[in-house]
């Protein structure tokens, strides 16, 4: 990415962008929460978000669910953790709005580098939770205050939590609906040996390898 880029990026990124850390709740892992850094964009112009990923040459872009169904398909643009850091550094000479955020992100994702295969230490988490502290209110919208969720949450060691267990949820098998079938459930409502029946255009034509419904020769 050149300086050409970079600034294109960084003016994006300042208008529709967004740089920040999120603290997350992870349920059976050694500490009640962890912290994120997020480096994302939203738009509903999808050859608009295409320009930006071919310029970073990282991340994906996928499309999001919107309750109001007048709205227009929003798209957005992820670079994840561990991509994030050359881009930020690529842009901060560049951004205006959001440089202070960049900023603190790049010396979370230092931290974050000196974590160790070991696992995070309180000293490190208590510093990660100083820069999310930090960086939440530059991002909070409107005028509500900023409310941190590790703000009464402490640093869980392995050695003292509570592992708890993953249990599947029991859900009721489904039957085909033909009559004296009781197979098991595949698709609309028939078993896959009905269902299989009911479309031939997908099954045994495709597998046989016949492309036209003319008799050879």
């Amino acid at each position: 990415m050149d300086a050409i880029q970079a600034s294109y990026v960084a003016a994006f990124w300042d208008s529709e962008g967004t740089i920040g850390i999120w603290a997350q709740k992870k349920v059976r892992r050694p500490r009640a929460i962890y912290f994120r850094a997020g480096f994302t964009a939203a738009n509903t112009n999808k050859e608009l978000l295409e320009s930006v990923h071919r310029d970073i040459g990282r991340g994906s872009i996928h499309s999001e669910k919107l309750s109001n169904a007048n709205a227009k398909t929003c798209y957005r643009l992820t670079v994840s953790q561990r991509e994030a850091e050359p881009i930020l550094r690529a842009i901060l000479p560049f951004l205006r709005a959001k440089k202070v955020q960049a900023e603190i992100a790049i010396e979370f994702l230092r931290l974050q580098k000196n974590s160790g295969r070991r696992g995070i230490t309180q000293e490190l988490w208590e510093n990660q939770k100083a820069l999310y502290l930090k960086c939440g209110p530059l991002n909070q919208r409107g005028l509500t205050i900023f409310r941190s969720k590790a703000e009464e949450i402490p640093f869980e060691n392995e050695r003292d939590y509570e592992y708890i267990p993953y249990h599947r949820k029991e859900r009721p098998v489904r039957l085909c609906e033909r009559e004296d079938c009781g197979e098991k459930h595949y698709g609309k409502g028939m078993c896959f040996k009905h269902y299989r029946k009911a479309n031939p255009q997908i099954y045994g034509r495709k597998k046989k390898g016949i492309t036209s419904l003319a008799e050879p020769g």
